[in-house]
């Protein structure tokens, strides 16, 4: 869309920086993490040590949570090693910050390679970006829109707006509007800014979709919202300045052109990146707690039946006991009528 005054998104230069990590500083929509308690800690630690996952990612997430990035490496290793995706993605993280290791991306792709392998939708994104931007991996588009769909079949709205892109530029796929224009929808219905933004261009130039300059002032409202720089500019150009959400450009100011405004185009797609990737830190984190919450039931649960198979056990050697004890005075009872019968046979 080089030739059009409407700003679609262009290919991102920093893009496998900002989607791969999972913890980040100055993040403001995630609570605090909360720590373990000194028990529940000693539990993690004896129950890692036997070579449970769960427990070796909990305590890696907790020795990453309070920096000591060493042990944090070395208890997500060993669950990574035995082939959990949630380490796996946990050990990109690490090599792509270089948290207590040097920045290796080529390890970082490599880890998050293992999980994308095991069907982790955020890291097939994450090695879709790699192979579209060149960064741990050789470029090709093939390879890129190849992931992306992985991740996209999968309902992530990230891989879609991307895998949309893809065919709207003919990148790895032929080029085909109508593609382009069903995973921008895709994307768009679960929010996504991008999406929004790049179907909105689409219903403005009629390209894969009837044209309707309405749906797109629509979308690009939508999207400008939720502070894509690139909506506004297009839903002021489309519209009028008055009509942009504040942010956008100033009355009078020409409209963003791809050509001149790439390098700002690129920064504020990051920014929008980076807050995106903290949600999605955000909802995997919601959805470990659920996860260990379950496990904490699920544990409850068998201690519970455990004790009261115990407690019937139990029971049963009490009534086996009491059965005995029985029986024994039964015995001694017979012994006592026959010694009564022998005296009396005595005294006859």
């Amino acid at each position: 869309m080089a030739a059009s005054p409407w700003v679609s998104r262009i290919a991102m230069a920093a893009a496998l920086a900002v989607l791969s990590g999972c913890v980040t500083s100055g993040n403001t929509t995630k609570p605090a993490y909360t720590p373990p308690s000194a028990q529940t800690l000693a539990t993690w630690q004896a129950d890692a040590q036997q070579g449970k996952v769960s427990a070796q990612d909990r305590l890696g997430e907790y020795y990453f949570q309070t920096k000591d990035y060493e042990s944090a490496r070395r208890w997500y290793r060993k669950a990574a090693d035995q082939g959990d995706a949630t380490a796996q993605y946990n050990m990109g993280v690490i090599y792509n910050f270089g948290h207590g290791v040097p920045k290796d991306q080529t390890q970082a792709i490599g880890w998050y390679r293992k999980a994308a392998e095991q069907g982790d939708p955020d890291a097939q994104v994450i090695v879709g970006s790699a192979y579209e931007t060149a960064q741990g991996a050789p470029r090709d588009y093939a390879q890129a829109a190849r992931w992306y769909r992985k991740s996209a079949d999968q309902g992530n709205a990230e891989a879609q707006s991307r895998l949309g892109y893809l065919y709207d530029m003919g990148q790895g796929v032929p080029r085909d509007d109508a593609q382009a224009a069903a995973w921008y929808k895709k994307s768009a219905d679960q929010g996504n800014a991008d999406g929004q933004n790049n179907l909105g261009v689409l219903y403005l130039q009629g390209k894969g979709v009837p044209q309707d300059r309405a749906a797109a002032a629509e979308l690009f409202r939508a999207s400008a919202a939720q502070g894509n720089r690139e909506a506004q500019g297009n839903l002021a150009d489309l519209t009028g300045p008055s009509q942009a959400p504040s942010g956008g450009y100033a009355p009078g100011a020409p409209g963003p052109q791809y050509q001149d405004n790439s390098g700002q185009q690129q920064q504020q797609y990051d920014d929008q990146q980076q807050q995106m990737m903290q949600q999605d830190v955000y909802m995997r984190q919601q959805q470990e707690q659920q996860h260990q919450q379950q496990e904490w039931f699920e544990e409850q649960q068998q201690q519970r039946q455990e004790q009261q198979q115990q407690q019937e056990e139990i029971y049963q050697q009490q009534q086996e006991q009491q059965e005995q004890y029985q029986q024994e005075q039964e015995q001694q009872q017979e012994q006592y009528q026959q010694q009564q019968e022998q005296q009396m046979q005595m005294q006859e």
